[in-house]
């Protein structure tokens, strides 16, 4: 923390990871999109930044990563390939759906109601929700948080919204809303794939929409996403607008910024691998796995 006066100006939160996969580093805002210095000015920001450069000798890590939603000078090693994507609610539901929604979005939402797709809305639906999205994380050959993650989530953050999909008696897809003063976050969203041409997730982000604006939420975060990929592009159906990212590092003993992303080519042989084992066997591995990789 950052002083001026006895005023605090400025914060950084620094978490130790020692992972097996990708070594020893520290991180701001673990398994978040972002999270990293806020301060009143530039000069806080370098004060704040000198201090991590300390701290990551003391600890003898490798890098320290900051995500961050402003670029800050004092940091030269910059990746920009993220955006958020952040929907205005203040117009209110039936503005933003006239308004804001695309039209491809609204013939999606009407299709979803007209297959008899509906919105339930209660903690007492984690169960599913895990079960969900353990299957949608082992489809795309990502390690999956277990259930106790999101649980503790639930514990600490008791204002979080849990929605799921429901289709005749099977959930089939579903979110978590965690608040933050006047905003809404969507950190984490699922669906069978099997429903898809049911327009499930067309669904659950117009529920999301209409609860958050009945709770008198401001904004509503969609979550980050690559420039124009197919999740930017679902997203941006709803009026969403991108936010630049800004994941910036300090290079401690690392010679090159680590690449620990999906798309990296060096994955691809351990996510199809991934994808190929049971069921049963990624959930039990992911929560161990995934840990490494905030």
């Amino acid at each position: 923390m950052a002083y001026r006066q006895r005023r605090v100006v400025g914060i950084l939160p620094l978490v130790l990871v020692n992972s097996l996969l990708f070594g020893r580093f520290l991180t701001t805002s673990p398994f978040l999109t972002f999270g990293g210095i806020a301060c009143d000015d530039e000069d806080v920001a370098s004060a704040l930044v000198g201090r991590a450069i300390k701290i990551a000798r003391d600890h003898q890590v490798t890098y320290v990563e900051l995500k961050n939603d402003t670029s800050y000078r004092c940091l030269s090693d910059t990746k920009t390939g993220y955006s958020t994507l952040m929907l205005d609610l203040s117009p209110g539901g039936d503005e933003i759906w006239k308004s804001k929604l695309r039209p491809s979005a609204r013939r999606n939402v009407r299709r979803a109601e007209k297959a008899g797709l509906r919105v339930v809305e209660g903690h007492e639906h984690l169960d599913a929700f895990v079960d969900i999205y353990a299957r949608n994380m082992h489809r795309l050959g990502t390690p999956t948080h277990s259930r106790d993650f999101f649980e503790s989530i639930l514990e600490h953050f008791p204002k979080t919204l849990l929605l799921l999909v429901q289709h005749r008696n099977s959930y089939i897809g579903g979110t978590l809303l965690v608040p933050f003063r006047n905003t809404i976050l969507m950190p984490w969203v699922c669906g069978l794939q099997e429903y898809f041409d049911l327009r499930p997730n067309n669904l659950l982000y117009w529920e999301s929409i209409v609860r958050a604006c009945d709770r008198g939420f401001r904004q509503l975060d969609f979550g980050r996403s690559k420039w124009n990929s197919g999740t930017f592009n679902f997203k941006s159906q709803y009026g969403a607008q991108p936010i630049q990212l800004y994941y910036q590092y300090l290079l401690n003993t690392a010679r090159a910024v680590p690449s620990v992303d999906p798309e990296n080519p060096r994955f691809k042989s351990v996510i199809a691998v991934w994808r190929k084992l049971p069921l049963p066997v990624v959930n039990f591995l992911g929560p161990y796995i995934i840990r490494n990789i905030p």
